[in-house]
């Protein structure tokens, strides 16, 4: 991929440095080709063929006559006399710029006309607007070329005719797709050398040790750093403006926005490898290289905010670029760099910091030493930056965060990823915003301090010295206006009409934010004009003869006394002069106009001084008395004059009742500019973009992390909780954020629309009256202009009147015509609407440069008989800068909400997580302490809930655990004394054999002695007892696994009961078969075990009998034997099933032992109930094996 990118880029490299020939021929080429679509274009025109879309063609119809008859464009429509009689020439050139054309002429509609096809090259407006600056056809001229008046510059040429001449440093750019297709081309590359450099340091690291894979990456990434300065990559492949000095640059390190992120990438790339390689080195280190090295890394910390917190600061203070998130929400791309900077600054901080705490965690320092250490790295920082402005924010800062870490050890919950780790990561996000936000607000209260001391002193340079030597110039003009001299020749009837040429001819530019007073005077100097009636102009010039009306021109003054209503007064005369005779004078008055932002025209003509200046209320004192104010601030009511005796007024300014004043002395006058202050909620607002644009920051690199060693991620219980639950949270408030901001801006769209839609209906109907007295010619044209103008001041909007065929009749703004930046033609798609299509109004959609507006096109209706007399057009902002107000407001709500909702959501999560986690959580210690040998408690959990379930099933499992153990215990047990009776068993029975042998012989040899045969058989009799005991422990320790197999327990319980015949037994058994599983020759010995124990404990009743009974109960069948014996007391009950224990003088404990072994084996259960002198009852249960089939 890498060698693809550096192949790819090393062609566009060779191709965006061409020489002026390959330039020229390009450009050339692509002249040709759109000489070629105009030609094309005249076909289909000529056939009547007009597409819907004719981008980047531009046409005009022109009848014989040069009247317009159709246009497709009314930013520019040139007077046909512009164009030669000849049709062979291919390009027109004038003060509006230069435009490929072909004029043919033909039929249009039956009647002979001419067409005019044309593409633009540039548009040229000759304006110093902010919107006016000129516009390129960069599809057929180069980027980085211009069009230039100088022949000596590289020619254009078709077909060897020279078109025009363009100037070029050699170097081109692209269009827009190829530039943004390079730069991905770049950032792979780069991307892709990162990678590699890390690789060869990781390897380096690997077979030589970690300082010399520091020492390796560090040189590569100075290195690569050097090559991209001497080759001046990227900016000598792309036009990027994060690279030009001109949107943001500081010194060598801050050269342009872009270097500033290259920089600090690579700050970063070497801070990760270190963090990521030098944890087995740091702990190699000696005590006092880990002192030396934890002291460098907290001063590093110290440097890393300071650095974030600058930059913000830098940024601000040296580019146009706006990081405050309150004043507009536009998105360019050298703000998305800003932000992505500050992102990277903030991985920084936050990679400096986890160093300095792996790092000093190897000390085995004591508290009072770390605390040492800290105190010494804090004070060293401050010799280091103490004298900048941002470090005090940031020393605070940063201590707060160094007391956080350390105290609550947040770092270490890192390496696990636990519910702790969060709150460390949401620590360092909150943090970084608060000191972000603070450094944005200091920044703006830094800039609009100077900003309103450099708006103080253009306001008390009174005089316009560019314009006083304009002014000279214009009344040279004037005096030898050869229109002007022959009105006066008749003034009283020519008076508007030469005020209007003057105003429209020499001062629709520069003065256009002066409002002009024309008066005129006769050739004896007799005032015609309604002011100076009957006043000769010498006394009126009388008033300004004194020093200090003077400028360096003559007939040139300037009024210093300034009135309640305006400022910067000039006062011209000249006379008007044909041949050596004097015609008459005049006297032009100049003030400074108000800025209104709801008037949309006057704002292309508006000065980008004054338009940057318009956001001040300003006002002029002399001694203490207002004598000129401007702007939103109530000076009159609200400013108080002591307030100028406070000192900070004029140093720092003085903030009082939620604005700040700002004043400034100028002899006996008191300059004051206003300004509101920075609002606490924009703080917040700030505050809360920065953390959510950290939190998108710290959640891409989780994502990023997760991707590359996502196997290796474990995440508790509780952070999984809580990042599923910020998740749900997150998403839903996102898509509701877009929602609710789509549906604000629509609708105040729509509002906005609807509301100057019905101002604009009711101008024309205001109209109607003055547009039909013009009609009727009660009325000349002044008089229309003349109401129009008055109506457009009332309802501060722009008004455009035209006739019925779309052209020009009066204007508000004249101005905006008469210097060509729009033609006298309506919008060709609102013209067509409103007269072909018969539509009563129609908003478009306007462009003048880079000026973006609306227009309400409506027609104007005869009151008698409805027909259409013209048209009015009212453009409008769409009340922009409300709109973006609007969603300002609601974006900061927003952010606010969704940030401080979350932070609470957090602290919320962190009790309900506790409190979800906390049962888990003992019954994990319960789990990790319970054993067989020591006591197992069972948890007290009240609830029912799913937590309540897991408790009660492990409660459960306590309880089987405890069978299980006294099962296990039982088996250990019988196990033991199968092991003893065995070897009893064995020990026992050999000597029995011989010793019955021998009494039985000496039975035989002693004959019937009656007293020695009476202690032979005694001793014959406890010989077999003993050999009875022996072969039951044989029997017991030989018992094999029982069997499990069908058969009639019925039947065997039957058998049993049949062998005791000599014994009283009552038998009650249900009818049917009663299939159960389990070994049969065991279930018969059990059966005649429990019947002998049973008569064995009522030997002492004299008439002894035994109840056995087999009943049903569902699927289970349930065996009883019960006795009427003495019954077994309580304290042997739990051991009658314990091997080896016996009542009986001559039992061996065993019987019980195998029957309760060998009905378990077989599924079943067998238990006793039993009361003293009462009698007990034996129950066994067993299931029955057919219904369990069954089922």
């Amino acid at each position: 991929m890498a060698a693809i990118s550096v192949l790819i880029l090393a062609g566009l490299f060779g191709y965006s440095h061409k020489n002026e020939a390959q330039i020229a021929t390009e450009i050339e080429a692509a002249v040709a080709s759109a000489i070629d679509q105009i030609r094309e274009f005249e076909s289909m025109l000529e056939k009547g063929e007009i597409p819907a879309d004719t981008d980047p063609i531009d046409y005009v119809v022109y009848d014989v006559r040069g009247d317009v008859l159709r246009w497709s464009d009314n930013s520019y429509i040139p007077p046909f006399e512009y164009f030669p009689f000849r049709t062979s020439d291919l390009i027109i050139a004038n003060d509006q710029g230069e435009f490929l054309y072909q004029k043919k002429r033909f039929e249009w509609h039956g009647d002979d006309a001419y067409m005019v096809v044309m593409i633009p090259l540039r548009r040229k407006f000759n304006q110093s607007s902010t919107y006016l600056d000129d516009v390129y056809n960069r599809d057929i001229i180069s980027h980085n070329v211009k069009i230039t008046d100088d022949p000596n510059f590289i020619p254009i040429q078709y077909q060897e005719e020279t078109l025009f001449t363009i100037a070029s440093n050699g170097q081109t750019y692209y269009n827009d797709l190829i530039n943004n297709f390079i730069t991905g081309l770049l950032f792979l590359l780069l991307i892709c050398i990162f990678v590699l450099l890390f690789q060869v340091a990781c390897r380096v690291n690997r077979g030589y040790g970690f300082v010399f894979g520091v020492g390796v990456i560090f040189l590569e990434l100075v290195v690569l750093r050097g090559t991209m300065i001497l080759v001046e990559l990227p900016s000598s492949f792309v036009k990027m403006s994060i690279f030009q000095q001109s949107v943001f640059t500081y010194d060598w390190f801050y050269y342009s926005l872009g270097d500033s992120v290259i920089n600090y990438g690579m700050i970063a790339v070497l801070l990760a490898f270190i963090i990521l390689y030098g944890r087995d080195y740091i702990r190699t280190l000696s005590g006092r290289q880990l002192t030396v090295l934890g002291s460098l890394l907290l001063i590093a910390s110290y440097w890393a905010l300071f650095a974030l917190l600058n930059t913000i600061s830098l940024i601000l203070s040296n580019s146009q670029i706006s990081l405050d998130i309150a004043a507009t929400m536009d998105m360019p791309f050298e703000r998305m760099t800003c932000y992505f900077l500050i992102g990277l600054l903030s991985i920084i901080f936050f990679g400096v910091h986890y160093l300095a705490y792996i790092t000093i965690a190897h000390l085995r320092n004591t508290a009072s030493e770390m605390r040492l250490l800290h105190i010494v790295s804090g004070v060293v920082s401050c010799l280091f930056f103490f004298w900048k402005a941002s470090f005090v924010l940031a020393f605070g800062l940063n201590v707060i965060y160094i007391l956080g870490l350390y105290a609550f050890d947040m770092p270490q919950s890192l390496k696990t990823l636990k519910f702790e780790s969060i709150n460390y990561l949401l620590f360092t996000v909150v943090l970084i915003s608060i000191g972000g936000s603070f450094e944005i607000y200091k920044s703006y209260e830094r800039n609009e301090i100077y900003s309103m001391q450099k708006f103080a002193t253009y306001l008390q340079v009174d005089r316009d010295v560019e314009g006083e030597y304009l002014l000279s110039t214009i009344l040279e003009q004037i005096k030898q206006d050869i229109v002007v001299n022959s009105k006066m020749l008749n003034p009283q009837s020519q008076l508007k009409g030469i005020e209007r040429k003057i105003q429209r001819t020499y001062l629709n530019t520069y003065f256009s934010d002066y409002e002009v007073d024309i008066h005129l005077f006769d050739k004896n100097g007799m005032g015609l004009s309604r002011k100076y009636r009957r006043v000769s102009i010498e006394d009126v010039k009388e008033k300004y003869s004194a020093p200090e009306f003077q400028t360096s021109y003559d007939n040139v003054y300037y009024d210093r006394r300034m009135d309640i209503n305006k400022r910067k007064r000039y006062i011209c005369y000249t006379e008007v002069e044909r041949y050596g005779d004097i015609n008459g004078y005049v006297e032009i008055e100049l003030r400074l106009k108000k800025f209104s932002s709801r008037r949309v025209l006057p704002q292309l003509l508006l000065d980008r001084r004054i338009k940057s200046s318009s956001s001040y209320s300003h006002a002029l004192l002399s001694e203490n008395n207002l004598i000129y104010v401007s702007g939103s601030y109530p000076y009159e009511s609200d400013f108080d004059t002591t307030w100028l005796d406070k000192q900070n007024i004029y140093d720092q300014g003085l903030e009082r009742e939620g604005f700040l004043h700002l004043a400034a002395v100028v002899g006996d006058k008191v300059t004051i500019v206003s300004s509101p202050l920075y609002l606490t909620r924009d703080i917040v607002s700030n505050f809360s973009f920065l953390f959510v644009l950290l939190l998108i920051v710290t959640c891409l690199i989780g994502v990023i992390r997760y991707l590359i060693i996502g196997r290796n991620t474990n995440l508790n219980f509780s952070t999984k909780i809580l990042i599923f639950t910020g998740g749900s949270f997150v998403i839903p408030l996102l898509l509701v954020a877009v929602a609710v901001l789509t549906s604000t801006e629509n609708s105040y769209r729509k509002e906005i629309d609807k509301t100057n839609l019905k101002r604009t209906l009711l101008l024309a109907e205001n109209v109607n009256d003055i547009f039909m007295e013009f009609e009727v010619q009660s009325s000349n044209r002044e008089d229309l202009e003349n109401s129009v103008a008055e109506l457009a001041n009332n309802a501060s909007m722009d008004i455009n009147v035209y006739d019925t065929k779309g052209k020009l009749i009066a204007s508000s703004t004249p101005e905006i015509f008469e210097s060509g930046i729009i033609s006298e033609y309506m919008n060709s798609s609102a013209f067509h609407a409103l007269s072909n299509d018969k539509k009563e109004q129609m908003v478009a959609d306007e462009q003048i440069g880079s000026f973006l507006y609306k227009t309400i096109y409506v027609s104007i209706n005869s009151p008698e008989d409805g027909s259409v007399f013209g048209y009015l057009a009212a453009p409008y902002f769409g009340s922009k800068l409300h709109l973006e107000h609007q969603q300002l407001i609601v974006f900061s709500n927003i952010i606010i909400i969704f940030t401080f909702v979350f932070m609470l959501s957090i602290g919320i999560a962190y009790y309900v997580i506790s409190r979800l986690t906390r049962p888990i959580t003992i019954i994990a210690d319960r789990l990790h302490d319970t054993g067989f040998v020591q006591t197992n408690q069972p948890i007290d959990w009240e609830s029912d809930d799913e937590i309540g379930e897991l408790v009660h099933e492990y409660n459960n499992m306590l309880g089987k655990l405890e069978a299980t153990k006294e099962e296990l215990a039982r088996n250990e047990k019988e196990a033991a004394w199968r092991e003893m009776a065995k070897q009893v068993a064995h020990e026992i029975k050999n000597p029995l054999t011989p010793m019955k042998l021998t009494i039985q012989h000496m039975q035989r040899i002693m004959g019937d002695d009656r007293k020695d045969k009476k202690s032979l058989d005694i001793l014959l009799s406890q010989i077999d007892m003993l050999d009875e005991i022996v072969t039951s422990f044989s029997h017991f320790a030989k018992m094999p696994t029982p069997l499990k197999e069908p058969f009639d327990i019925g039947q065997v319980l039957e058998k049993s009961v049949d062998l005791h015949v000599d014994k009283k037994i009552e038998l009650s058994l249900e009818p049917g078969e009663h299939i159960v599983q389990g070994d049969i020759k065991l279930f018969g010995r059990i059966f005649n075990n429990l019947i002998l124990n049973a008569f064995q404990a009522m030997k002492r009743e004299e008439l002894p009998s035994l109840q056995v009974t087999l009943a049903r109960k569902g699927s289970l069948i349930l065996i009883t034997f019960s006795d009427h014996g003495d019954g077994i007391p309580e304290d042997i009950k739990e051991k009658v099933f314990v091997p080896n224990f016996s009542t009986k003088e001559s039992g061996s404990g065993i019987g019980l032992a195998v029957a309760k072994r060998g009905i378990e084996h077989a599924g079943g259960a067998i238990w006793f109930e039993s009361a003293v002198g009462q009698g007990t009852t034996f129950f066994i249960q067993m299931e029955d094996a057919q219904a369990h089939t069954l089922e």
